[in-house]
């Protein structure tokens, strides 16, 4: 997306000592055309996200602080989470440097962020299995999992530059 330039008739200048700004003096000046609107719809968005994640995350942290469940070791989903997008991100990367649509790094990136994914739902549950964790501290994270990948697919998909989401 190429950001049109255009010029802007302002009513102040700098002074002779470039150290304070002179109003009354026209000048043009190049101003991006991204309208206030533009602005306003990509904070609403950002903020959408992260509020979302902040959900996320606060379900996690209740289904280890809660008393009844009291047991941190499923805090330990964050590395996935933070693992989750980086294949795709490195893949993004190397894609826009040489030039390839599709190809085995791509295909890589995507086995390599489901398997971050998938043992991020899975984790819990094993905790789950072996009596480490409470059946419902299980659910408040798997609850948070849920939201905390959405917003990471919402986020992709909303400040991704190309068409292709992956």
């Amino acid at each position: 997306m190429s950001q049109q330039l255009s010029l802007r008739k302002t009513h102040v200048a700098l002074d002779q000592n470039n150290s304070r700004l002179v109003p009354g003096k026209k000048i043009f000046s190049l101003v991006g055309k991204q309208t206030s609107r533009t602005v306003q719809i990509r904070t609403v968005r950002l903020v959408a996200i992260t509020f979302s994640f902040a959900c996320g995350i606060l379900l996690d942290v209740l289904g280890c602080a809660l008393p009844e469940y009291d047991c941190w070791w499923p805090m330990f989903i964050v590395i996935f989470y933070v693992l989750a997008p980086i294949p795709i991100m490195i893949a993004n990367r190397l894609q826009g440097d040489f030039g390839t649509e599709s190809g085995v790094g791509k295909d890589i990136a995507i086995y390599c962020t489901a398997v971050f994914v998938t043992s991020g739902f899975a984790f819990p549950m094993l905790l789950a299995h072996t009596k480490i964790i409470q059946p419902g501290a299980m659910g408040l994270i798997l609850g948070g999992s849920v939201i905390v990948y959405l917003t990471i697919l919402a986020y992709s998909k909303i400040f991704n530059k190309s068409d292709d989401l992956w």
